[in-house]
C-alpha cells in the first residue's frame, strides 16, 4: 500500500520531505520492529497447487493507519492495485511474484520484491507471508528539479483460498519513507484469479 503526503502547500511539502529525511522517533516501535527483517524471512514453504496463477486485488482504504513520526501524520493512503503471480519453479516448488503495483491508477516502478511463505496449512488452504517491496517516486518540484522518494513497504499478510477463483488477504505493513518509519498500515483486500494468465 502506498502513501502520499496530504496537499499542505508547497512550502510544507518540502519541509516535509526535509523533516522526513533527517528526523525519526527515538524509541523504536515495537510492532514496527516486528515487521522488519527477521528470522521468519529464512523460513519459506511452498504454497499449495491450487494457489498457482495470477491474481489481482485492490485495496481502496486502509483499516487502520498508526502515524510513527510526525511525516506519519501527514500521509494518506491511497487506491492501490496488486497482481500477484505464483509461478512454478523450473527446479521445484514455486515462486510468488509482484507482477502490477498502481497507486491511483498509476504504475509505481516496483525495484525490488522480497516474499517469505513462513506457514501453511493445506487442508484449509491458508498461509503466511512476509515480504519487503521497494518502490521509488519521483516528480519535478517546480517543474525543474526532479525530487525522487524511496518507499520500503514491509508486510506480514494472512491469505486463505475461499474458493478456486478467490483469495481473501489481511494483513499489516511497515512504511518507511526514504529510510525512516512512516506509519504502520492494516488493511483487507480480495484477490481474485487472472483468467488465461499464469
Amino acid at each position: 500500500m502506498t502513501v502520499r503526503k496530504k496537499s499542505i502547500g508547497l512550502f510544507a511539502g518540502v519541509l516535509a520531505t526535509l523533516i522526513n529525511t533527517g528526523c525519526s522517533t527515538t524509541d523504536p516501535n515495537p510492532e514496527a520492529v516486528a515487521l522488519k527483517p527477521n528470522i521468519l524471512d529464512s523460513i519459506d514453504y511452498d504454497l499449495p497447487a491450487p494457489f498457482y496463477g495470477c491474481w489481482e486485488g485492490k485495496i481502496d482504504s486502509a483499516d487502520s493507519v498508526t502515524p510513527l513520526n510526525w511525516s506519519g501524520n501527514h500521509l494518506r493512503v491511497e487506491r492501490n492495485t496488486y497482481q500477484l503471480c505464483y509461478r512454478r519453479r523450473p527446479e521445484s516448488g514455486g515462486e510468488l511474484l509482484l507482477t502490477k503495483f498502481e497507486a491511483s491508477g498509476y504504475n509505481l516502478d516496483v525495484i525490488s520484491f522480497d516474499n517469505h511463505v513462513t506457514a501453511v496449512d493445506e487442508g484449509h488452504r491458508t498461509a503466511r507471508l512476509r515480504n519487503h517491496v521497494l518502490v521509488e517516486q519521483g516528480h519535478n518540484l517546480l517543474w525543474v528539479y526532479p525530487v525522487y522518494g524511496r518507499e520500503d513497504i514491509y508486510a506480514d499478510e494472512n491469505i486463505a483460498m475461499k474458493s478456486d477463483n478467490l483469495i481473501v488477504m489481511s494483513g499489516k505493513e511497515l512504511i518507511q519513507v526514504n529510510g525512516t518509519d512512516a506509519a504502520i498500515v492494516t488493511f483487507h483486500a480480495d484477490f481474485h484469479r487472472v483468467p488465461d494468465k499464469t
